[in-house]
């Protein structure tokens, strides 16, 4: 039995606008599209602010010669015209209890029925592992993907991939996150070569397609008896790409909310997730053959696509035949999360952080009205500014994680520090060493990590006056939100 190599390249099956047509053309009796409000494109610099859900701080960098270097990139942030939303799109609801006050901060605890069903989450990949061509089975990689961005890229497309990629990331465990490359070295093992085209988006069937992607992976040169068909490798995908047409975004789905649209559904191709889901079945999927009308609140990356890829990539083995995908194929499954947070009020609303945690997955999120303008040009505080507050969180065994946060920022340098100490289970048993200490700097009103313990940090000033922060700190150990107060 021999293992061969098989590549798919999704030319009709790549995401197109609303009857398959794209740009500014189309044809074949495509349907018109969709009545939507066109939308700028955000200067740069502006982080994006002016659009509902791009909210990316820092573009990825890429060097020129020496050793390659990968990194897992931060928690997204989606920016309304109201407020910061950063990490998983928690929007908990039900009966939640009070679960104590933590260094000045309300902390609530309860569940929320917000997770896919199993029944629904195998009718999605049932879309993923029936036939293509003369092979069937689950395409996944079963290691951490590497993504690169063309050398050729602008900064403003450099970007908009990495808001892609942390938003597909809320959604994997943490071992199989994907990461972003240094350098492109097209068709590497283990990567994901992303590249913006300015040429005409290719044509199929009359329609335009405003984005195409590639899947590579083993299978095995031995005809399956039973279905006449070639069996996907226990290895796995080894390399994919995805190709964005530019020219394909014309009108009124000329921005970046729709980019990002697309980069994620390509992405998903790219990781193994080959076929297009009905949008009768789940309409609100970003893997249906059409590109869907973007609400205010859309997240981009809600609800079945992301329960059904932590599935895919935590449960179920590569090579996964039809047949045998079945709910008791996925283990225990939950349709419902437990949650933690914690809130406290700011000028302009209510700030939150907190965790979720379902089927072995803790999902940190934090989210607070906007502040009025860059703490920068805040002339009501000066020095060194304290927030304190309180952290809370899961680890992957799902015991519950509460501590105190302090932030500490030099406003003439934008840099500080920020230490979560007093770190201790729900019944009292210190986590770890029980703290944890980061530098961190400033650029308009976020702050990320620069140097300290392992993790990535992501947080937000929030409050018209920055009188509040709030934040998502993620490590292999521990998922948790967390937020504070200014001081006076």
């Amino acid at each position: 039995m021999l293992h061969r190599f098989l590549s798919i390249v999704f030319l009709v099956t790549s995401l197109a606008m609303v009857g398959c047509g794209g740009g500014g053309g189309g044809g074949g009796g495509a349907s018109p599209a969709p009545e939507v409000p066109p939308a700028d494109d955000p200067e740069d610099g502006e982080d994006f602010q002016d659009q509902p859900v791009i909210g990316v701080l820092q573009p990825v960098v890429l060097q020129s010669g020496g050793a390659q270097s990968t990194s897992v990139p931060a928690s997204p942030v989606y920016a309304t015209p109201t407020s910061y939303h950063i990490g998983y799109n928690a929007r908990p609801s039900g009966t939640f209890s009070d679960a104590g006050n933590r260094n000045g901060i309300a902390l609530r605890e309860g569940t929320s029925d917000d997770v896919s069903s199993a029944s629904d989450v195998v009718a999605y990949l049932e879309n993923q592992v029936l036939p293509y061509d003369s092979y069937s089975g689950l395409v996944k990689f079963n290691q951490a993907p590497v993504v690169q961005i063309e050398g050729s890229a602008t900064e403003k497309q450099r970007k908009l991939t990495e808001f892609a990629v942390k938003i597909v990331n809320t959604a994997l465990p943490h071992d199989k996150r994907l990461r972003i490359a240094s350098d492109y070295a097209y068709e590497a093992e283990g990567r994901i070569g992303v590249t913006f085209s300015a040429e005409p988006p290719p044509e199929s069937d009359g329609k335009y397609n405003l984005g195409t992607a590639s899947a590579n992976f083993w299978y095995v040169d031995e005809v399956d008896p039973d279905t006449q068909l070639y069996r996907v490798a226990e290895a796995g995908a080894i390399w994919g790409k995805v190709t964005i047409y530019t020219s394909g975004f014309t009108g009124e789905f000329d921005s970046d909310r729709y980019k990002v649209a697309v980069l994620i559904h390509e992405i998903l191709h790219a990781m193994g997730m080959l076929g297009h889901i009905p949008s009768s079945q789940f309409p609100n999927s970003v893997l249906t053959d059409t590109l869907v009308q973007l609400d205010g609140d859309s997240f981009l990356f809600e609800g079945i696509d992301r329960h059904a890829l932590f599935a895919a990539y935590d449960r179920l083995p590569t090579g996964l035949q039809p047949s045998e995908l079945t709910v008791e194929s996925l283990g225990s499954w939950s349709s419902s999360s437990a949650h933690l947070l914690g809130e406290f009020q700011v000028r302009g609303g209510t700030a939150r952080f907190g965790a979720a945690f379902a089927n072995g997955l803790p999902q940190p999120w934090a989210y607070g009205p906007k502040p009025s303008q860059d703490l920068a040009n805040n002339e009501a505080i000066s020095g060194t500014v304290v927030w304190s507050g309180a952290l809370v969180g899961y680890t992957p065994d799902e015991a519950k994680i509460v501590g105190e946060a302090r932030l500490d920022i030099a406003l003439q340098s934008l840099d500080g520090r920020l230490e979560f100490t007093d770190l201790e289970d729900f019944e009292g048993n210190r986590w770890d060493d029980g703290d944890l200490r980061y530098t961190v700097e400033v650029e308009s009103n976020f702050f990320t990590r620069t140097g300290g313990d392992a993790g990535t940090v992501q947080g937000a000033f929030v409050g018209s006056g920055h009188e509040g922060m709030v934040g998502v700190l993620e490590r292999q150990d521990l998922a948790a939100g967390f937020g504070g107060r200014r001081g006076q």
